[in-house]
């Protein structure tokens, strides 16, 4: 693209990207509400103990605040925010919740 040999039509996150600020959104351009948010979590086993998830939660939240891990993120197109593990769970379900009801609604099969 910096180049000039190919062209981004759309993007299918749920804005504009930073990246690509001249590129419409698909809901610009009528395609409906078929968004893919980008997003990287961290999962732990069931029963982790709460004083660790909080522990490591805050370390996270912590790198990600750096301002090198942040620069890298944001060049590679995140965003780069992290979230408490209720707001990620609440998050995840969501997302989870919503690639179902497409995968429903288009009938997709996987094989």
């Amino acid at each position: 693209m910096k180049e000039g040999r190919i062209r981004a039509l759309v993007t299918l996150l749920p804005q504009r990207s930073a990246l690509l600020p001249d590129v419409p959104t698909g809901g610009e351009l009528g395609l409906g509400k078929l968004t893919i948010t980008p997003w990287a979590g961290f999962f732990g086993p069931p029963g982790l103990p709460q004083a660790i998830t909080a522990k490591l939660s805050q370390e996270l939240q912590n790198t990600l605040k750096r301002p090198e891990v942040h620069a890298q993120l944001v060049q590679q197109g995140f965003e780069g925010y992290g979230m408490s593990p209720a707001k990620f769970t609440e998050f995840f379900r969501a997302q989870y919740d919503a690639f179902g009801a497409t995968v429903r609604q288009h009938n997709v099969k996987f094989e």
